[in-house]
């Protein structure tokens, strides 16, 4: 369970805040994770899901893309505005192997 905001947290910088961010490496597999509480005041850049952890700053290992595999989730629909934020173009690929990101099955 990842909790986006709670009592004694609620009055922070919400500007940059992520539940999972995605390595510069290949193959992550997230799974079973549920949101909640992710609907940050309007502008806010947060997200449940964030791709490409440091991608943006030297050294570059390379300019492709790394996979994220995703399945299992569930979001609250009531608190979670935003379910994914991609951190840098070109960076990253989720790929939803059940359509629980998407709600495509």
């Amino acid at each position: 369970v990842l909790v986006g905001t709670s009592v004694g947290n609620e009055s922070g910088d919400f500007g940059l805040m992520r539940g999972i961010i995605g390595p510069r490496s290949e193959g992550l597999h997230v799974s079973g994770v549920q949101f909640f509480n992710w609907n940050m005041p309007e502008g806010a850049k947060n997200a449940c899901i964030s791709t490409c952890s440091h991608c943006f700053k030297e050294p570059f290992a390379d300019t492709g893309a790394r996979t994220i595999f995703v399945s299992n989730l569930s979001f609250d629909s009531a608190t979670v505005a935003r379910k994914v934020w991609f951190e840098f173009p070109f960076k990253a690929i989720i790929r939803d192997q059940d359509g629980s990101l998407t709600g495509n099955t």
